[in-house]
């Protein structure tokens, strides 16, 4: 446990060095309530003491797999030599955003070649894939890097990950043509520091959003190419629309399942998603994808559920049989600290034992466990990487969000004034930071009922 250490409150590229945990927090802080949330008496299942404890356990597996030693830094040969690829990224995505000290700068510069490299190429980083660009893009910010300055191409010019594989990606190759993941991890990589979309770009924010849940499925979640919902993809949609749920802007798009035209807004979308998770959920707490009941769709729902601000520990929809996700997600844990993918056959290993914990399912575990711990301890969701908020806009939050849990359930015309107030103080919180209140929906359901409008626009 001395190799965690408490996160810092600048994880960007002028991060120096990290301080170390004297002290772990053994009750569950929650400094921002989540919106409609019904919350159980039942005690969490985990301390955040007991989630390190897991994340040092997953990142001494992966170093024992390698063949290093526990004591030896994880980015450096043979890990190194997976830089740039899929195998290699997520590990530092989760070790960064846990703040895990490592040798990153070596990450950084051994991906910053590959990149260069790769970009002499014609198809660049891939000729169908943009998640390539968006992958490392994550890991470049978890590293302390840039994805805006990384390396050089052929031309001498500066590479710019972001432009290159979000907003300008469709001047090649749509973000599309991988299907759905391409345009949900772009709206991701693009929203993880809220990069500025130029106004002669290809696609913008708004068109990457409708893009998304235009393929909506009928039951309310999302999938590759199933009729149904799928757990993982449902989850990975509600994880790139988050940061607008709270935005009152209606969308007006045909549906690709039946072309039915529907007017939203991304808040109905992800309600309507939530929902559908819930019902998925099995009653020990996990996820099934394709049938086989597995670690990752577990993990994804997670991620999802505290980009939204909810605890996914607390939350009556996501407790089934008194089993909640982290207990569900504990089901494919090993006796060596990694994770396997399903206890029946693993597809993406097919080769593997169902009893050996293999890469994909530890890593996409080592991030969930991640995002919950930022979660409990207040800090910005998993793949929002800009730095901490101050603690004077803490507090403005928080007593935002305090004012609209005060909303009786019954309003009347006496409570008017104070939600004008309370919405003028919503106002007042700055654009990029008023997704953090994550109770706005039931300010904006009290507004709705008393015919007060919404006098400016605001994502």
């Amino acid at each position: 446990m001395g190799r965690l250490i408490r996160m810092r409150t600048q994880l960007l590229k002028n991060t120096t060095k990290l301080i170390i945990i004297l002290l772990l927090i053994g009750s569950i802080l929650s400094t921002l309530t989540s919106h409609a949330v019904t919350e159980t008496n039942r005690e969490s299942s985990v301390t955040n003491d007991e989630l390190l404890a897991h994340i040092d356990a997953i990142i001494s597996w992966k170093k024992e797999s390698l063949g290093m030693e526990r004591n030896k830094p994880l980015l450096v040969n043979p890990f190194l030599t997976n830089a740039g690829d899929t195998s290699g990224d997520w590990y530092p995505i989760g070790m960064g955003r846990i703040g895990y000290k490592d040798e990153y700068n070596n990450y950084l510069a051994v991906v910053s070649d590959v990149v260069e490299k790769k970009y002499k190429q014609n198809q660049k980083l891939s000729d169908t894939k943009a998640t390539e660009w968006h992958r490392i893009s994550l890991a470049v910010l978890a590293s302390g890097g840039d994805p805006t300055d990384i390396g050089q191409d052929a031309n001498g010019k500066s590479i710019n990950l972001i432009a290159d594989g979000t907003f300008n990606r469709g001047n090649t190759a749509s973000l599309g043509k991988q299907g759905l993941n391409g345009w949900i991890w772009g709206l991701i990589a693009l929203d993880s520091m809220r990069y500025e979309v130029p106004e002669d770009a290809h696609d913008t924010r708004r068109s990457i959003i409708e893009e998304i849940i235009k393929v909506q499925l009928p039951d309310g979640g999302f999938s590759l190419n199933q009729p149904e919902a799928d757990p993982d993809m449902t989850a990975m949609a509600i994880q790139a629309l988050a940061p607008y749920y709270n935005s009152e802007e209606t969308y007006t798009y045909q549906l690709a399942s039946t072309n039915e035209k529907v007017t939203k807004k991304v808040r109905t979308v992800i309600n309507e998603a939530v929902e559908r998770l819930s019902e998925l959920q099995l009653d020990t707490g996990d996820f099934e994808s394709m049938g086989t009941p597995n670690a990752e769709s577990t993990a994804q729902v997670i991620v999802a559920l505290t980009a939204l601000g909810i605890d996914p520990l607390t939350d009556e929809r996501f407790i089934k049989n008194n089993q909640d996700l982290f207990q569900g997600l504990m089901t494919y844990v090993m006796d060596d600290g990694g994770f396997i993918h399903s206890e029946t056959y693993d597809p993406y290993n097919p080769s593997s034992h169902p009893n050996e914990s293999n890469t994909m399912s530890s890593e996409q575990a080592l991030y969930a466990l991640t995002a919950l711990y930022r979660h409990r301890e207040g800090y910005r969701t998993l793949y929002d990487f800009r730095p901490e908020m101050e603690e004077e806009l803490q507090e403005e939050i928080e007593t935002i969000t305090q004012s609209i849990d005060q909303i009786p359930r019954n309003i009347t015309s006496s409570d008017r004034e104070r939600i004008e107030k309370t919405f003028a103080n919503y106002m007042n919180v700055p654009i990029e930071e008023r997704s953090y209140v994550y109770n706005y929906a039931k300010l904006a359901k009290a507004m709705k009922e008393l015919g007060i409008k919404f006098f400016l626009k605001h994502t």
